[in-house]
């Protein structure tokens, strides 16, 4: 036969030559193709993934008839319902076996399907787990740097273990074998390693090992200062004198880490406190938590139950539409009067709101049985300081018939703070703070006030306990007097920040008592109040040891 057109005669379409080449080239580019998605493992992830697939499928379609078992049974089905009977009836789609686990007090259930074989284990409670037929454990041996050595333990009772393939080595053949133990393998930290462990009936089962590394955090110290390396003793600082520091250091693998809240924030009160540690290392982010025991801060003598309750959004509007109100967090000195000047923070509360008005309730007191926060000046170096205690203590009281009668009540602290203005006149200071008991009984008083009406005076019922009041036990409430603080112990007079005391130093101005350890009263830069709460007659502690724990309770004759 003569081709006069090459390999493709125009007439007779493709040549044998040319078709035979062409299937060359098909078997070729196909052998290429398969070879591909061999190496790939393309094949094994879908077959993988197949599996993963009719597993699930397994366990929801069991957790559908143990929920239809639960209705038959009006919800007093037990292990005892699971049996081979029940499953033949209940799951007829899948070849399945029912017997009791070995160890735990459970039922283990195989179900197969299509060579896919899934194991699940059922407990007293009817939750459902799978279980892998697969023992894979492993120790730590050795630690080098990040370098790790391990011994692994693979144990499948039921079908042995026939290969075991461990990354970056040859597979290791068995003869299904029940067990392998002591099996060495060398890894590193923070690298995520899959274990690939065939056992004697064909299936492939995946493990996964990660050892992550560990933040390294040293012992925790808690003293008067930042960064020490001691902690002073339990019960031996005296609230208001001094702030708390935590100090402690946390490293992943040489690199520090970050810590929530800051180290730098002061501990003003005892009890524990949670620290979020946060490290990163080989693109993964590793977190732990070390937890703190304060307890240096001295405990709370004499303390009462008694509550004032909150501040409420209505007195709040009421002190602003005054212009006595403003949230003066950085207890700033200001020598304008707001009352005369809305540029003014002189004549403002140094740091309450109520509940919900303000972001930072550290600053921010939202009940008036908390002490609130001063700053002290340069001598202190401008730290925020709490006040010695919240709460309730007792000022005044007497011994009879057995019985420990209370006459008068004080706040331990400081409930409110108030700038302080260092020069100008100090009316409206003296008029607003001073009760009317003191107006009746004092002519200086009486003489601002009658020069003076822009301002009314401060209404101290606001801190009555509702429910003593309401049993006759409050007789009334008044700012504490020059007398009272001079008449008590050092104790209870030092509250940790300086406050107003409601006698006039002269014609305008009022005492300031020295709470603090402060020698230079001008170095503060706010003063704070504390509410007397005069008793009536028969006011008794029933019960309590006077602790933050175990305050006194009040009866009544």
């Amino acid at each position: 036969m003569k081709l006069k057109e090459g390999f493709f005669n125009s007439k007779r379409g493709i040549t044998l030559i040319a078709l035979v080449i062409t299937i060359i080239i098909l078997l070729i580019l196909a052998g290429i193709s398969i070879s591909s998605l061999t190496q790939s493992g393309l094949f094994g992830k879908a077959k993988e993934s197949k599996i993963v697939s009719i597993r699930a499928e397994m366990k929801e379609r069991l957790t559908l008839a143990i929920s239809e078992l639960q209705i038959e049974k009006k919800g007093d089905a037990t292990l005892d319902d699971i049996t081979q009977e029940w499953i033949d009836e209940s799951i007829k789609e899948y070849t399945n076996k029912v017997t009791k686990h070995e160890t735990l007090d459970a039922k283990k259930v195989t179900m197969d399907k299509n060579g896919v074989r899934g194991r699940f284990i059922i407990d007293g409670k009817f939750n459902i787990t799978e279980d892998t037929g697969l023992d894979f454990s492993y120790e730590i041996i050795e630690k080098n740097g990040i370098n790790v050595k391990i011994s692994i333990t693979v144990r499948d009772e039921e079908n042995g273990i026939n290969k075991i393939e461990l990354p970056g080595k040859e597979p290791l053949v068995y003869n299904s074998v029940e067990e392998v133990r002591d099996l060495e393998y060398d890894i590193e930290l923070g690298e995520e390693y899959i274990i690939l462990v065939t056992t004697g009936d064909g299936e492939t089962k995946r493990v996964k090992i990660l050892i992550e590394p560990e933040i390294e955090v040293t012992e925790a110290y808690v003293n008067t200062m930042q960064n020490a390396t001691v902690s002073l003793e339990s019960n031996s600082v005296e609230r208001g004198s001094s702030n708390l520091y935590i100090s402690f250091t946390a490293t992943l693998m040489g690199s520090d880490c970050t810590i929530e809240p800051p180290l730098t924030e002061a501990i003003v009160r005892n009890g524990k406190y949670t620290y979020t540690i946060t490290g990163e290392y080989n693109g993964r982010t590793i977190t732990t938590k070390k937890e703190v025991i304060v307890d240096q801060y001295k405990s709370a003598v004499g303390l009462v139950k008694y509550d004032a309750g909150e501040w409420t959004k209505e007195e709040i509007e009421e002190l602003d539409r005054l212009k006595l109100y403003d949230i003066n967090d950085s207890r700033s000195n200001n020598r304008v009067y707001k009352l005369t000047d809305d540029n003014g923070q002189a004549f403002t509360f140094g740091g309450f709101t109520y509940n919900g008005s303000g972001e930072d309730t550290e600053k921010n007191s939202v009940s008036r049985n908390c002490g609130s926060m001063t700053r002290f000046g340069a001598f202190h170096g401008q730290d925020i300081i709490m006040p010695k205690y919240d709460g309730w203590i007792i000022l005044d009281s007497y011994e009879e018939n057995g019985k420990k009668y209370v006459r008068k009540l004080i706040h331990a602290g400081t409930p409110e703070s108030f700038s302080y203005c260092r020069e100008g006149d100090g009316t409206y200071r003296a008029l607003y703070l001073l009760t009317g008991q003191v107006k009746d009984n004092n002519e200086n008083y009486k003489k601002l006030a009658d020069t003076v009406t822009t301002i009314n005076v401060r209404n101290w019922d606001m801190y009555r306990d509702v429910e003593l009041d309401n049993k006759g036990y409050i007789k009334n409430v008044h700012l504490m007097t020059y007398d009272e603080s001079e008449n008590t112990t050092y104790e209870i007079r030092n509250t940790g920040t300086n406050y107003w005391i409601a006698t006039e130093f002269d014609n305008v101005n009022l005492y300031v008592f020295r709470g603090s350890q402060d020698e230079d009263a001008t170095n503060e830069y706010c003063f704070g109040i504390r509410p007397v709460i005069e008793m009536n007659e028969g006011v008794y502690v029933v019960s309590g040891d006077g602790t933050e724990t175990s305050p006194y309770v009040l009866g009544k004759d």
